[in-house]
């Protein structure tokens, strides 16, 4: 319930703070953009590191604010998105994704849980919260890479 509330306030928020700015796509560069959220550095590390690839820029947050913030930022192409985190945990903050993305008619980023919760249901929260894909951590590095890559082929170019 907690989360529901907080997913709805952030939602309420971004909305409010939505500009003509935040409807482009600003970007590092012309490239493929993944954001990866964990709260955990070291997590975050490993995961940047499976992904050294061409075209790809990576963009970090530590927790469901952080990557509100950097999603409105960067609208990255993919959200790896950890779900246990403080501040807000990654269920709340892809439905505020998701109401930021309806508010403003952005095409959908692909958000992929990238989580420890491998318990019968875990998956089905994570879709049901608006998550695209399901990883049950751990995730060997080259599962990770290829799996980043097929999204990367799937993915049409930004508008811009």
């Amino acid at each position: 319930m907690r989360a529901t509330r907080t997913a709805a306030a952030a939602a309420t928020k971004i909305q409010s703070d939505s500009t003509d700015a935040a409807r482009g796509r600003r970007r590092l560069s012309d490239v493929f953009v993944v954001l990866i959220v964990d709260d955990n550095e070291i997590n975050r590390r490993v995961s940047a590191c499976s992904l050294r690839l061409d075209g790809v820029d990576i963009v970090f947050a530590a927790n469901g604010v952080e990557a509100l913030d950097r999603y409105r930022e960067f609208l990255p192409d993919v959200v790896l998105m950890d779900v246990a985190m403080p501040q807000m945990d990654g269920y709340a903050a892809t439905e505020a994704i998701r109401a930021f993305e309806r508010a403003e008619r952005l095409r959908p980023a692909r958000v992929v849980a990238l989580t420890a919760h491998a318990m019968p249901g875990d998956r089905e929260k994570c879709l049901a919260a608006g998550m695209d894909a399901y990883l049950a951590k751990p995730v060997m590095p080259e599962d990770l890479r290829l799996f980043v890559e097929q999204l990367q082929a799937e993915t049409p170019p930004a508008a811009g």
